[in-house]
């Protein structure tokens, strides 16, 4: 677990650091330089129209979990908005699962690694 800590933590600082840079040297504009390229119709475009109906499909799914309740529409509209950072299921690639329980559930929330499911608070 702590491996895995250690390589989470690495890629959230090589991914601050990134833009860090970027910001610094093109400015915040984020969205424009983001639906620019998809309006450029190459390869970079492709890439990022890919992950916003990923991000979509990610939020509908959360909103859909949470029968479209309140807390669960704005879990969806947060994983739209920040994306991995929130996104509930399979971390990407497969290795994680975050299960965060419905309103009628008690429980807590857990993180599952390979099947083994470790409490989170």
């Amino acid at each position: 677990m702590t491996a895995f800590r250690m390589v989470l933590i690495s890629m959230f600082l090589a991914l601050l650091g990134y833009t860090a840079v970027v910001t610094r040297q093109h400015g915040p504009g984020l969205v424009s330089a983001f639906i620019g390229n998809m309006q450029l119709v190459d390869w970079s475009g492709q890439f990022n129209l890919d992950v916003l109906l990923m991000l979509m499909l990610s939020a509908l799914w959360l909103m859909w979990r949470h029968q479209f309740s309140g807390p669960g529409v704005m879990l969806g509209l947060a994983a739209l908005s920040k994306g991995p950072l929130y996104q509930q299921e399979n971390c990407g690639i497969g290795f994680c699962r975050i299960g965060l329980p419905k309103q009628s559930d008690n429980a807590s929330v857990t993180l599952e690694l390979n099947d083994a499911a470790v409490p989170l608070g």
